[in-house]
């Protein structure tokens, strides 16, 4: 199948769909892992649902403009320490 699409599509599409379908699954495990970590560290009425995806794999033509409300900042705040902890080198780019 995968053969079958890298003659149709090229390898390098194929290639970031791969990515893709990993980004999804590491964002759903990362996502578990947070939600388990918030839940014992602190009380929150908040729930926070977070997509990390790899930036070049996936179409977006514009990045949206929005300014979260002051309710939310800290959730956000508290997922970018959350993430900088675990990937030390990486660099969040929110698409609210």
């Amino acid at each position: 199948m995968i053969k079958k699409l890298s003659v149709e599509c090229g390898v390098n599409e194929v290639n970031k769909m791969t990515q893709m379908f990993k980004d999804m699954q590491l964002s759903k495990d990362m996502q578990v892992e947070y939600t388990k970590q918030i839940k014992n560290n602190s009380v929150t009425d908040v729930e926070l649902s977070v997509e990390v995806l790899t930036n070049g794999n996936w179409p977006m033509e514009e990045h949206p403009t929005c300014v979260i409300p002051k309710e939310l900042k800290s959730c956000v705040d508290r997922f970018e320490r959350y993430y900088h902890n675990k990937h030390q080198n990486r660099k969040l780019q929110w698409m609210y």
